[in-house]
């Protein structure tokens, strides 16, 4: 059990701790702010969940069409890549806008119907991220090679 002196050190000695403590360094305010900013990285972030190529892709016309899907939080996003167009869904359906960007930031977007399904004219290569913009939040998928 501690006594009236114990407990009169104690608080003397956290008195002169308090005291010496003027203002936090900018590197240690920088790290906390970096770190507060990575707290929904995972509700924000759509990752990769699936990769294949769309059997029967040749009896549509398109030799090569691969399948991604993407998914995050309560957000799904499925593409299908072909020569001259991207053609998806995000799910749960409803209207929102989604976007292509290249890392030199050039964007391409379009908004998708009441079903979540969208169109968009892509015949890039190369890195990309795909973005689902709906109700004021931005998701993006991590960087993927086309």
């Amino acid at each position: 059990m501690m006594s009236a002196s114990d407990d009169d050190a104690l608080m003397t000695e956290l008195g002169e701790g308090l005291r010496g403590a003027k203002e936090v360094p900018a590197s240690w305010r920088t790290a906390a702010q970096g770190a507060f900013a990575w707290r929904g990285v995972e509700r924000d972030l759509l990752m990769l969940a699936q990769e294949g190529e769309l059997a029967g892709a040749a009896v549509r016309g398109a030799a090569n069409q691969r399948v991604l899907s993407f998914a995050g939080g309560e957000v799904s996003l499925e593409i299908e890549i072909g020569d001259r167009r991207i053609v998806g869904q995000v799910l749960p359906a409803g209207q929102c806008q989604v976007s292509i960007e290249t890392p030199d930031g050039a964007t391409v977007s379009t908004a998708a119907d009441s079903s979540g399904l969208f169109t968009i004219d892509w015949s890039g290569r190369g890195p990309v991220r795909l973005g689902v913009e709906r109700d004021g939040t931005t998701r993006r998928t991590e960087w993927v090679l086309l």
